[in-house]
């Protein structure tokens, strides 16, 4: 199988649920600030039904920028596999953890170890923690991260 074609039906394991989606594809030297954008703004218009807090959140890729912090690859495995695996809003199992974790270690082995990770949570999940916004919806946490050859963004959100 095709490096970019695993990680495809990886990110697309883990994009569970209504509200969880992914990106990824080749890094052609885009910020990953600007790929997070661009997700946020293809699952909106996939989802026009959904009520959208206009102004309640970055509404361009620099704005994006702004509030993504640098994390390690472990903690960005362990927060793509609780995205994928608990609903953010209502706390709704939506897959197994364990198959979540195990995608996610092979996302990582993808990128490698000198991927460049950035998440928008702060915090440990289980016990809640904090969050800035990277949609104009209530609630989101982003995961994201690139080398040279890829990247791939897994983005779950909802109105709370």
């Amino acid at each position: 199988m095709e490096t970019q074609d695993e990680l495809a039906m990886l990110l697309d394991s883990l994009a569970v649920g209504r509200h969880v989606c992914a990106g990824y594809g080749p890094a052609a030297n885009v910020p990953i600030a600007d790929r997070v954008f661009a997700l946020a703004e293809q699952a909106e218009q996939a989802h026009n039904d959904w009520s959208v807090e206009h102004g309640t959140g970055p509404i361009s890729a620099p704005e994006v920028a702004a509030v993504l912090d640098r994390v390690n690859r472990w903690e960005a495995i362990e927060t793509m596999a609780d995205m994928a695996a608990v609903d953010l809003v209502r706390s709704a199992r939506l897959q197994d953890r364990d198959g979540a974790h195990r995608a996610a270690v092979r996302v990582a082995g993808i990128l490698g170890e000198e991927a460049d990770w950035v998440t928008n949570w702060e915090g440990f999940w289980a016990s809640g923690g904090q969050w800035s916004p990277v949609t104009r919806h209530g609630i989101d946490v982003v995961v994201a991260g690139a080398n040279d050859e890829f990247f791939a963004v897994l983005l779950a959100f909802g109105d709370d």
